[in-house]
């Protein structure tokens, strides 16, 4: 215990010593944590609360589907921030805030560790003063913790090398898991740590330094937990390859897609940005073939322990963009672009300041300090981050929208919105229970002409089908536009155009599958269990409907009928009944997992003490399996 104090207590003393890198870290700190205070919700996180946080729920399969907007243990802190603090997006994004201190934590003991006392500064900035990768700080996503624990594993490593520190590589281990939990694309990174990682402490062996005893008990632990992980991971991954979870990629090339795409993204959009990007682009390829060429002139520096972490560093980068390539081609997956391709700048600067650090080459390290310090200030945002800036000020919409009258006869406003901005908009209606406005079903290159009012940007208002509007209000910062419909309705909305009640609908038998496999109806039973909705005061509603949305499975050819029924009933008495037939659909895909969503109308008005329900009606005499039964309960749009 007091070797871990003292352990602590130095390691505050070292940023004691170094005032300018202590200084640097409050900065950007403190500048983080102003944006994650200030800018609204992005599209993917509010998915991930929408599909998952909402739910309570962070495991892939608890919600019915697989999703790679999941990032396990970002979704999983979204829950507790929820639950256990107050209600606020910066407390929903505090997790990444606060990966920013372990990362630069582990920045700042790398740079220690390699130079004496005057270069730390400079190699501590070179680790952490790129706009583009500090914007993930401040959301609530995966990246900034998986970025954390890999610059931690990386840290560790380094450590283990000058040390030889038994207890690390089982730490290595667990830091480069926890990474893999937070953005299933280091992955990557963790085999080419562990192995990295392993070969050393072979090398340790070979030299004699350890016994054949201590190897094994050394590498086990980590191999163990390793093993452990990867039978739970591998199906997992499987699995959403399967689905088609794997879609945000490109296949021309590893430096067509994940080069390029980077470079672009790290320039930041900067107005120089085609000569940002040769400049970055000519250190990657000077690094990338210089310190190979370093590593065997200083061949004869074997037993040096800076020539030895170069060595391991590069090669993790290595095996990364080899297993990179050699995945796309055996296993069809996408290359890494924009910022799931950001795993590789931190191995890639720790091998460039590594490299600076063991060159006389200072000109050139403060040359590359001066170019990152006048692209950060240039570039960086207060209001906006680059991946997401459509919706850097979308709850300025939700105040101006707040602010206009209910339409005569309506309940509610609609808002018409174009893909970008509907789940936002959607998330702070539903997280600060605002009732007044109605975000509506969209599709991806559709707008709902349903609305009361619009939103959209200038570069998809020359998209959209729009009719006849009159714009309100234009936000500068995420670019979008609110419009009010200029001519009313003259007729009732019909078909496709529905409107979500938001926090109204109120499921009390929900059947929620939790298992990978599904339930079975068993032959005999002619009607499933089924899902019932209550009407009360607040969702007693005209034109009213319910949607379901189901995974079906046969194992062989249905000699009858099955359907998809529900049910209105009004006391002893029924309102209405229908289904719909699925012969012909599940026929034609025997043995596989059907996707069935289908929405029906209701001829009468739902009152209160209504009771809504939906269920498998199966006329076969065999196994029906599903594992996904959802209804909702929506109504028309009805001027």
């Amino acid at each position: 215990m007091n070797q871990i104090l003292s352990s602590i207590k130095s390691y505050f003393l070292d940023w004691k010593k170094q005032p300018l890198s202590a200084l640097l870290l409050i900065i950007v700190f403190s500048f983080l944590g102003f944006k994650a205070a200030s800018i609204s919700f992005t599209w993917d996180e509010a998915a991930s609360y929408l599909y998952f946080v909402q739910y309570n729920t962070w495991k892939p399969y608890d919600t019915g589907f697989i999703d790679a907007n999941n990032h396990l243990m970002n979704t999983f802190f979204m829950i507790l921030e929820g639950k256990y603090l107050p209600k606020s997006v910066f407390y929903l994004r505090i997790h990444s805030l606060f990966s920013f201190l372990v990362y630069a934590g582990a920045a700042f003991s790398i740079s220690k560790g390699l130079v004496k006392q005057g270069s730390v500064f400079i190699l501590f900035s070179l680790l952490i003063i790129h706009p583009y990768f500090l914007d993930f700080f401040s959301l609530a996503r995966g990246y900034a913790m998986s970025f954390a624990f890999e610059m931690l594993a990386l840290a560790l490593l380094l450590a283990f090398i000058s040390k030889s520190n038994s207890g690390l590589p089982f730490l290595i281990a667990i830091a480069s898991c926890f990474a893999v939990l937070c953005n299933f694309s280091l992955l990557n990174f963790h085999l080419a740590i562990l192995g990295v990682t392993s070969l050393y402490c072979f090398y340790l062996y070979y030299q004699k330094i350890w016994s054949l005893s201590k190897l094994i008990l050394v590498l086990l632990p980590g191999l163990v937990i390793t093993a452990v992980f990867f039978s739970k991971l591998f199906p997992l991954l499987f699995k959403m390859k399967e689905l088609g979870n794997f879609y945000f990629g490109g296949s021309l090339g590893f430096w067509e897609d994940t080069v390029n795409s980077l470079v672009v993204s790290l320039s930041y959009n900067t107005p120089w940005v085609f000569w940002v990007g040769i400049f970055l682009k000519f250190i990657i390829i000077s690094v990338f073939l210089i310190v190979p060429v370093w590593l065997i002139f200083r061949r004869n520096n074997l037993m040096d322990a800076s020539w030895k972490k170069l060595f391991a560093v590069y090669l993790i980068l290595v095996v990364m963009i080899s297993s990179t390539i050699i995945q796309h081609h055996y296993l069809n997956t996408l290359y890494l672009i924009e910022r799931t391709a950001l795993l590789f700048l931190p191995v890639f600067l720790v091998a460039t300041i590594i490299f600076l650090s063991n060159t006389k080459l200072t000109v050139i390290k403060w040359g590359l300090f001066a170019f990152f310090s006048f692209h950060l200030v240039s570039t960086i945002s207060a209001s906006s981050v680059f991946e997401w800036k459509m919706n850097a000020n979308n709850k300025k919409a939700i105040d101006v929208l707040n602010s206009l009258p209910i339409p005569e006869g309506r309940s509610q406003i609609n808002l018409s919105t174009s893909f970008e901005y509907y789940s936002v908009m959607k998330f702070y209606c539903m997280y600060l229970g605002i009732n007044k406005i109605a975000p509506l079903h969209m599709n991806l290159n559709n707008i709902d002409p349903g609305g009361d009012y619009f939103m959209y940007s200038k570069k998809r208002k020359r998209e959209l089908n729009l009719p006849a509007v009159t714009e309100i209000y234009h936000d500068s910062v995420s670019d979008f536009t609110i419009a009010k419909r200029s001519v009313p309705y003259q007729k009732k909305l019909v078909s496709n155009h529905l409107m979500v009640l938001n926090n109204i609908v109120k499921p009390y038998d929900k059947l929620a599958i939790q298992s990978d496999t599904g339930w079975t109806m068993k032959p005999e039973n002619m009607f499933s269990n089924g899902f019932k909705i209550t009407i009360d005061t607040t969702n007693a509603k005209a034109n009213a409907f319910i949607e379901l949305d189901i995974l079906l499975k046969i194992d062989q050819p249905l000699t009858k009928e099955i359907g998809i029924a529900y049910s209105g009933d009004r006391g002893a008495s029924n309102i209405d009944y229908k289904y719909c037939e699925l012969y012909a659909i599940l026929n034609k895909q025997v043995g596989k997992w059907v996707h069935v969503k289908y929405a029906y109308p209701f001829p009468q008005p739902l009152k209160e003490g209504d009771v809504v329900s939906s269920f498998l009606f199966n006329n076969n005499q065999q196994h029906i399996s599903y594992k996904q039964f959802n209804m909702s309960l929506f109504y028309y749009i009805n001027p």
